[in-house]
């Protein structure tokens, strides 16, 4: 029995209603809407793509060709990356597909198919215990809102929100294949992110009979153990890599109070994003309250409808886990609100759900068409700043793209040394990780560097510059600060500035001894400790992905001159 059905009062029957089919066909438009927008975004946007997804994939094609989880053979073994189900998926795909530039078009496509995927498995989930106009606004709204950066990020998020989905969908099932199905989703979902395992709690409590649960709650807690003991045994750690490394800066906030009031701010900034479903529903409230003299809840059947509809009680349970989440992982660097992502729809449809099924029909139609024109423009909107040179706008110019102009570098300098195997320390490393060969990396950035997550930038003298002792090093902006290079007598002695294409690198004297002289010309900083104008032109030409600041100028000032390799 639909939720609308048994919690709302009955409307005159839709098909005889001018005002019920326009706002039926003004739904379905959105929903295609939001279909095509997925597949244009993505042509469009193809060269697009946050450098984290190259992170991922780096070890992937590691782990397909090497069995070993590390960035690249030799750097390390580390749990680097944002899950574990897309890494060894995507390792499964390296194992067939052996160009770099081809496993992450194939990430890419993924992304686009499950994003596609979702639209239609909102639309239909929702569907099952809601009227079609609402169940279409929430799948068109959140194809045309909230998914183009993961649509074109080639990431896991996508894939954890089908799982969600797919778990939903095969929850009532009574059959053997059908339960499977549900313990393999949510198994599946365990392996997506270490805080999965509270995401499938919601689904335990929704349940009817605990009797029904007791299977799932076995196989997710014995699975739950078992990938925690290994990745303590594998990697030494119970916590994956990435969320040590997050606890200090530069990705925590400088200090303890704006740290708290940045996590507790999330879920306040989540709910004002959706300003204007809460004025819709404020609006109907005082309609009903002041025309109607009705309450917009009544208490009585609200406990009615969470007896009767599980699928009520799931997303009211499902939102409030995702809101406690996301406050306890705050703000992090990649698209707005990402952890969140999985929970968008269910806060969307209950946002409308006090609302649509109640209207009669030509205000149905209304507030349906006025939506989907919402819905329409803000997808404008969400478009725009992918124009933008500085996408994508929450780390701008950190692609895939951008971030691989090191890669040829790399290569020529392989070549010109005649050193086949190199060291390479910088902070953006996902491309160079995917497209790179024989280059063993020191995440400056911390991710994918089991010994720096733990020791923070205390490591960098006696880890990264006695004991890896990296022929290659780069750092900008934060980095260059965070680093404190300019403070150690060993980089100073043992390293030089070299500006190749207009970036600037420090190779370590020995290796830069092997290069033929004829290659280097020396070359003054500026007052300031700006190269010259050349190098900056060469810069400006050269799409790196960072500027460089007054603290990568100081650190210049400590050489006097550099190098430029011709």
């Amino acid at each position: 029995m639909r939720f609308a059905e048994t919690v709302v009062d009955p409307v005159a029957d839709r098909s005889d209603s001018l005002g019920s089919s326009l706002a039926l066909r003004a739904s379905r438009v959105l929903v295609v809407l939001a279909l095509l927008a997925q597949i244009f975004v993505a042509w469009r946007f193809w060269a697009l793509t946050w450098d984290d997804s190259a992170i991922t994939l780096g070890f992937s094609r590691t782990f397909a060709s090497t069995g070993r989880i590390e960035p690249t053979p030799g750097s390390g073994i580390v749990e680097g990356y944002s899950t574990t189900l897309w890494m060894l998926l995507m390792a499964a795909a390296a194992k067939v597909i052996a160009s770099p530039a081809a496993l992450l078009a194939f990430a890419k496509i993924s992304t686009l198919l499950l994003n596609l995927i979702n639209i239609l498995l909102i639309r239909h989930w929702f569907g099952t215990w809601t009227t079609e106009p609402l169940a279409n606004l929430v799948a068109g709204t959140v194809g045309c809102t909230l998914m183009f950066y993961e649509t074109i990020n080639g990431m896991e998020t996508p894939l954890i929100l089908t799982l969600v989905l797919v778990l939903l969908i095969l929850f009532a099932s009574v059959s053997r294949l059908g339960r499977f199905g549900y313990i393999f989703a949510g198994s599946a979902l365990l392996l997506t992110r270490w805080e999965a395992a509270w995401l499938l709690v919601p689904f335990v409590l929704a349940e009817q009979s605990r009797r029904r649960a007791v299977l799932p709650v076995l196989c997710w807690t014995l699975l739950f153990i078992a990938s925690n003991v290994a990745r303590l045994l594998y990697f030494g750690d119970l916590l994956p890599n990435t969320v040590i490394a997050k606890q200090s800066f530069p990705y925590s906030a400088p200090s303890l109070r704006l740290g708290i009031a940045r996590h507790l701010l999330e879920p306040v900034l989540i709910l004002y994003s959706c300003k204007a479903l809460l004025l819709l529903l404020a609006g109907y409230a005082l309609y009903k309250w002041v025309v109607l003299g009705d309450s917009l809840v009544s208490i009585q059947r609200v406990k009615q409808a969470l007896r009767e509809s599980w699928q009520l009680r799931f997303t009211l349970l499902f939102l409030l886990f995702s809101f406690v989440l996301t406050t306890a992982i705050g703000p992090n660097w990649g698209p707005e609100f990402r952890s969140f992502y999985s929970a968008w729809p269910f806060l969307i449809a209950l946002l409308l759900l006090p609302v649509l099924p109640n209207l009669r029909p030509s205000g149905l139609a209304w507030v349906t068409v006025l939506l989907c024109l919402m819905a329409a423009l803000r997808m404008g909107a969400r478009i725009q700043p992918l124009r933008s040179e500085k996408a994508p706008v929450y780390m701008p110019r950190i692609t895939v793209e951008r971030v691989g102009v090191a890669v040829p570098i790399l290569t020529e300098l392989q070549q010109l040394t005649g050193q086949r195997v190199l060291n390479y320390a910088a902070p953006d490393m996902g491309a160079v990780m995917l497209y790179s060969n024989d280059v063993r990396v020191i995440d400056l950035g911390l991710l994918c560097d089991r010994v720096l997550a733990h020791e923070r930038f205390a490591a960098i003298q006696p880890y990264v510059l006695q004991k890896r002792q990296p022929e290659i090093i780069e750092v900008h902006e934060v980095f260059t600060q965070a680093t404190k290079l300019a403070t150690y007598p060993e980089f100073l002695e043992q390293y030089r500035p070299v500006y190749i294409h207009g970036i600037r690198f420090f190779l370590r004297r020995q290796f830069l001894s092997a290069i033929p002289p004829s290659r280097l010309i020396e070359t003054v900083f500026r007052p300031d400790g700006s190269p010259q104008e050349s190098e900056l032109e060469a810069f400006r030409r050269s799409h790196a992905p960072y500027p460089y600041l007054p603290v990568d100028y100081a650190l210049n000032q400590r050489f006097r001159s550099y190098l430029v390799l011709r």
